[in-house]
Formats: structure tokens, C-alpha cells, sequence
């Protein structure tokens, strides 16, 4: 039985390995949105046909594997296994959850090494600004709050990732920020991240 360590090194080596040809498929999902504690003001009216676009816009395909896994470490993973498929060994990680401020890199913390996290969302704000809907956030009142993040990949015997799903849930909790001029006490949007390699895993 393969320790916590050796799973993590072999999943790093595989990442590695695969990243110059694996295509990644990104689709990103609005699961919630409360405004003032779910009181919409008129202001909001319009707000998701936006965030659909947001979402839409920032669902992609690329060739590579997602996240900072250079850096991925055990302290970063709650729960590890590997056990074989046929040919090919399956890999199932747990990573531990993540809360972020609203300009931190990408690939850092827990999520961001394994999966690839919101980062800068001065740049979600700035698409949000062009597609209609100017905010002016509040720095210290903005949290990014990541739960439920696994990665599940399939390796061959070649060492190369064949098929993978990485996916978490994202809250972006924004408090006292403006739009239209106008302050807004309190927002929550809960989204759903996946991101699939060779149509997704499956045992």
C-alpha cells in the first residue's frame, strides 16, 4: 500500500509528464446568489444574464494540466489513495479546503496547487465592469472560500494522465462594495469548477 507521499510524487510525475498534451476542458456552473441576504434590489435585476456570460466566457480548453503541482506537498492533501484499473492505476485526492483574499495568486494554497484557484478576481471584476456591471470592491470585506476540492485521475502504465476530473465549489463573499455607485452590504456567489481531462474519471 502506497503511502500519502509516494501518491502525491507519482500524481506530480504524471502532471508533469502529461502537461505538454493533455487537452483540459473548464466548465463553471452558478450554483447560488444572495444579495442583502437574499433581498435582490432593482439593481440587480439584470444580474444573471451577466454572470452567465461572466461563466460562459471563462469556460475553456486548453491544452495542459491545471494547477501549481510543482509545489503540491502532503500538508495540502486531507485524504490520499491509489489503487489499479486494469492497466493503469486511479489516483483520488482530497485536498484540504481554502479560504483566500481577493488578489492572491492562483496557484497558491491548497487548491491552487492541486486544481488552480480564483486568483486575482480583480480580473472577474474588471470582465463584470465591461460586460455591464461596475463594481468597486472593498478589499479587507472580500473572501474566497473553497470547499469539497478532489482531484481523480487515471495514469497508464506510460505514466501519463489519460482521464481526470478536478473540481471544487467557490463562494466569493463580498461585503461593502459598490456598484453604480451605490453600496451593496452583502453578496455570496457559489459556483461549481470542473475541470475534465479525457472526458472526465471514472473508476
Amino acid at each position: 500500500m502506497w503511502s500519502a507521499s509516494h501518491i502525491i510524487d507519482f500524481y506530480k510525475n504524471a502532471a508533469k509528464k502529461s502537461n505538454g498534451t493533455a487537452r483540459s476542458s473548464q466548465g463553471i456552473k452558478l450554483t447560488d446568489i444572495s444579495v442583502n441576504n437574499g433581498q435582490f434590489e432593482g439593481v440587480f435585476d439584470f444580474i444573471m444574464p451577466i454572470m452567465s456570460k461572466l461563466l460562459a466566457n471563462n469556460s475553456t480548453e486548453k491544452v495542459g494540466i491545471t494547477g501549481g503541482y510543482d509545489n503540491l506537498t502532503e500538508a495540502d492533501v486531507a485524504s490520499a489513495k491509489a489503487y489499479r484499473v486494469g492497466g493503469s492505476i486511479a489516483v483520488e485526492l482530497v485536498m484540504k479546503n481554502q479560504v483566500s483574499g481577493p488578489y492572491e495568486d492562483a496557484l497558491s494554497g491548497s487548491v491552487g496547487h492541486a486544481i488552480t484557484a480564483v486568483g486575482d478576481i480583480g480580473a472577474v471584476v474588471g470582465q463584470l465592469t465591461d460586460l455591464g456591471l461596475p463594481l468597486v470592491l472593498s478589499e479587507k470585506d472580500t473572501k474566497i472560500l473553497y470547499t469539497n476540492p478532489t482531484v481523480n485521475v487515471t495514469v497508464n502504465n506510460k505514466g501519463e494522465i489519460i482521464s481526470g476530473t478536478w473540481k471544487y465549489t467557490v463562494e466569493i463573499k463580498m461585503d461593502n462594495y459598490k456598484v453604480f455607485g451605490k453600496t451593496v452590504e452583502t453578496t455570496s456567489v457559489v459556483m461549481d469548477n470542473v475541470i475534465t481531462v479525457g472526458g472526465g474519471f471514472a473508476k
